[in-house]
């Protein structure tokens, strides 16, 4: 047992392991203001994207959210384009699987008044009986899914970002 200990102790330590909320200290302050424009056509999904964003910010980067005028950096979130793309088709010609691409728009401001747009998306496939539409429950799945994968992209983008501007100083 210790020397699974040691050996995890020296791999974490040799391949340069550096927590997302680390590298992210090297972007955002401790205090960070966010605001997610909530989609008209779509409300109840643009609420999971608060709340998944919310989560990031907090559990990944570590980072206290503060309203606008306590905050040194902000964070605007717009659920931009969804798509619902059919992929499968049956041996009668029905649609029975989708693709949901999401794209979220995202514009950091930096206290160094800094301002960056990231664009990231996300998609999900899944499966409807033939003949069918879509039901709310999947299309919102499709959107959940679709969302955590275009929020995985943006803190893999912040992680780059952080990394980049360590070397920079």
């Amino acid at each position: 047992m210790r020397y699974i200990f040691v050996f995890l102790a020296l791999f974490f330590c040799a391949c340069g392991y550096v927590p997302t909320s680390k590298m992210a200290n090297n972007i955002f302050h401790d205090d960070v203001y966010l605001e997610v424009e909530i989609a008209d056509k779509d409300p109840k999904n643009s609420i999971f994207v608060v709340d998944a964003i919310r989560d990031i910010i907090i559990n990944k980067f570590g980072k206290n959210l503060v309203q606008k005028n306590e905050a040194k950096d902000f964070i605007y979130v717009k659920m931009g384009n969804l798509d619902f793309q059919p992929i499968i088709y049956d041996e009668n010609g029905y649609v029975v699987g989708y693709r949901a691409k999401l794209f979220l728009e995202i514009k950091l401001v930096l206290q160094n008044g800094l301002q960056e747009f990231i664009t990231t998306s996300g998609d999900y496939d899944f499966d409807i009986l033939p003949n069918s539409i879509i039901s709310d429950n999947a299309r919102y799945e499709a959107i959940r899914a679709a969302s955590d994968e275009a929020f995985d992209e943006f803190v893999s983008v912040i992680a780059i970002k952080g990394q980049r501007h360590a070397k920079d100083k």
